[in-house]
């Protein structure tokens, strides 16, 4: 089974429209914002800052891949919310991986921690 943080976004919806190829992959996605259009997709919208809620994600079900692709930009929003989406979702995913033992992990961020010098 497959989880895909981050579906609305331009990454996780080519992974969705690559791996819905094959019959034989069930995949979940999950996104604080938005919803997948995808139909051939099981979504969940939830807070990914929430480890508590993501380690539920992992408890519910047998995941083998996962692929993180949730980013903040910098200008976009506070950067106290960067940084709790930038680090801290990535640290707690790594361990959350490692509790339940899934087998590939995977990350395709685009992220900044700190302010542009012009």
């Amino acid at each position: 089974e497959f989880l895909i943080m981050g579906v609305p976004g331009f990454v996780g919806g080519e992974l969705i429209n690559f791996y819905k190829k094959d019959p034989n992959h069930s995949i979940l996605g999950i996104d604080r914002s938005k919803e997948s259009s995808s139909k051939q997709l099981a979504f969940r919208k939830m807070d990914l800052i929430s480890k508590k809620k993501l380690d539920s994600i992992f408890a519910e079900f047998k995941l083998d891949v996962v692929v993180h692709c949730v980013s903040e930009i910098l200008n976009t929003y506070d950067s106290n919310l960067v940084w709790k989406t930038n680090y801290y979702v990535s640290k707690d995913l790594i361990e959350i991986c490692s509790k339940y033992k899934t087998k590939n992990l995977s990350s395709f961020q685009f992220f900044q921690f700190f302010k542009k010098i012009i």
